[in-house]
């Protein structure tokens, strides 16, 4: 079998004088459509041209069904990686991922007394003062209670915080500081028993 020369083949030349008819890159028919492009460039330039080749407006729906049509012995006969894309919408709605609409975590306010801001603020000036982290957020110090808050769940147990009653009385006032006192016995319920594992 003889070997190909490199470079251009015999007999080519670019024809600058007039723009150049390049067919579609999704033509299922690259073969056939390369083989007539030749074939017209050596035919005389007098001659009529042949009413066997249809004009590409009403071949480009034979060309594009909605359906995958089975492989021409052309088609076959291509490696596997140049195989062409017939219906490009329908691999585009194959491929494209379904959109997730986002949407944002939802977010809670917390309304504190003079007296809980004012504490927790002294708490996260301490962290910032005597930790590594001299500029923790206040929202890092606050996941941190929570944190430890729901580690220790299973520990709380609130038999002796009483009901708060009405605004204004003194239930309703010593309520938190009741409360408090739970999650501190659940905490250190929790990790005394972390201590003997």
């Amino acid at each position: 079998m003889a070997k190909n020369k490199p470079g251009l083949p015999e007999g080519f030349e670019i024809d600058l004088a007039s723009p150049s008819q390049l067919g579609d890159y999704l033509d299922e028919d690259f073969a056939g459509n390369t083989a007539r492009v030749i074939a017209a460039k050596r035919a005389p330039a007098t001659s009529a041209p042949q009413p066997s080749a249809p004009p590409v407006a009403t071949a480009e729906p034979a060309r594009f069904p909605p359906s995958r049509p089975p492989a021409s012995p052309q088609v076959a006969s291509l490696p596997d990686k140049i195989e062409p894309v017939i219906d490009l919408n329908e691999a585009r709605r194959r491929n494209a991922p379904k959109s997730v609409p986002f949407r944002r975590p939802g977010r809670m306010q917390f309304n504190m007394r003079p007296e809980t801001a004012k504490m927790f603020g002294e708490i996260v000036e301490f962290v910032q003062r005597y930790s590594m982290q001299n500029d923790a957020k206040a929202s890092e110090i606050f996941d941190a209670v929570i944190s430890v808050l729901h580690d220790a769940k299973e520990e709380m147990a609130f038999n002796d915080v009483p009901r708060r009653g009405k605004w204004g009385t003194p239930t309703a006032r010593a309520f938190p500081t009741a409360l408090g006192n739970a999650f501190a016995r659940a905490v250190a319920s929790r990790y005394s028993k972390q201590r003997l594992e």
